[in-house]
């Protein structure tokens, strides 16, 4: 799932673990999601938190 609450491929070899949980993030030729996460990671894993929860309840 991404930011934005879309699907989206993921590159298993780009992530990042915090508290036990495993994110994982669209990378390709062009963009690479991680730098973004790392720059805005408070707000972006709030949303992401939020985007998982509501795809699966």
């Amino acid at each position: 799932m991404g930011f934005s609450g879309e699907k989206v491929e993921i590159d298993p070899s780009t992530f990042k673990i915090l508290n036990g949980k495993l994110y994982l993030f669209y990378h390709s030729w062009t963009n690479n999601t991680l730098n973004k996460w790392n720059k805005e990671e408070d707000i972006l894993r709030n949303k992401a938190d939020k985007n998982w929860a509501n795809l699966y309840h």
